[in-house]
């Protein structure tokens, strides 16, 4: 889609194998499309090049096989964290996004989870929500994209949500409905600058 026009979705081209339950990482460059199912749980990375259509191609492969993990990244490093091996994991990942090659252990989430929503800016990556073992949770996490190290606390949102999306515009962070398990349409923001529910 041509985000600056409405209009219908247009044939970009296809993944290197059918799979559903991925994350991705873009740097408005490239857009990696990481792990999933297919129905068993892979570790595959593709990519595209965003400016020019056609099918994707092999990436490299994520350091852990899951589903439903989350990630943001900046115009250098893209970051995949949590999800479900189908137990839930707290891992994040590290890939280069100018360069192809294999994602590397880049610290943990304070709760392993899955479902969760992602968001950020140019330094910094949020996880927010999702299913623990232990059910859905308000959790948000944040981590310094340049540094090894594991996730902080941030703060919360206001309901424990998972099977959300999120969004920023690099001050503000966004999350928009979920399961509670009812399914919602509310939508939280987060002033990314400082911590905070």
């Amino acid at each position: 889609i041509t985000v600056e026009t409405t209009g219908n979705a247009t044939d970009f081209g296809d993944l290197t194998q059918a799979r559903g339950g991925s994350s991705t990482n873009s740097n408005f460059i490239r857009g990696v499309c990481i792990s999933g199912r297919t129905p068993s749980v892979q570790n595959t990375m593709d990519y595209v090049t965003i400016s020019t259509t056609g099918n994707a191609a092999d990436f490299g492969d994520l350091n852990y096989s899951a589903i439903v993990a989350s990630g943001h990244a900046n115009t250098t490093i893209g970051l995949t964290g949590g999800g479900e091996t189908p137990s839930r994991v707290n891992n994040i990942s590290k890939i280069n996004l100018t360069s192809l090659g294999n994602a590397i252990d880049y610290g943990d989430l304070t709760v392993g989870r899955g479902r969760l929503a992602c968001f950020g800016t140019s330094t910094r990556a949020f996880w927010a929500g999702g299913d623990s073992p232990s059910g859905r949770v308000t959790t948000i996490d944040q981590k310094d994209i340049s540094s090894d190290g594991n996730a902080a606390d941030f703060g919360d949102l206001n309901t424990a949500t998972n099977e959300f999306q999120g969004t920023s515009n690099f001050t503000v962070g966004f999350v928009a409905g979920g399961a509670t398990p009812s399914l919602i349409n509310a939508i939280d923001s987060i002033v990314m600058g400082s911590k905070g529910n």
